[in-house]
């Protein structure tokens, strides 16, 4: 069966993130007082072929944690996976 994945990877909390505080001063002059932290990260979006959900999710987070994100300095979490006709 076909999948679609989308793996989120952000700093983990503590790990300096200068272009959040440069977006964060941005959006500060701007007047959007009322936002109080800007994180940056990466998505990801991958296509796949697996027997089952259960496999695909292994398969995604096996791919996340050796190859999209360094697990020293960021987390991630697999946001979405759906079966998918045109994966």
């Amino acid at each position: 069966m076909k999948y679609e994945a989308v793996v989120e990877v952000l700093l983990k909390d503590g790990v300096s993130d200068p272009e959040g505080v440069a977006i964060m001063d941005a959006v500060i002059s701007l007047g959007y007082g009322s936002v109080q932290r800007v994180a940056t990260g990466k998505l990801f979006r991958l296509h796949l072929q697996a027997e089952d959900e259960n496999a695909a999710a292994d398969v995604v987070s096996q791919i996340a944690e050796q190859l999209l994100s360094n697990p020293v300095l960021e987390d991630f979490r697999v946001r979405d996976l759906l079966a998918s006709a045109s994966a």
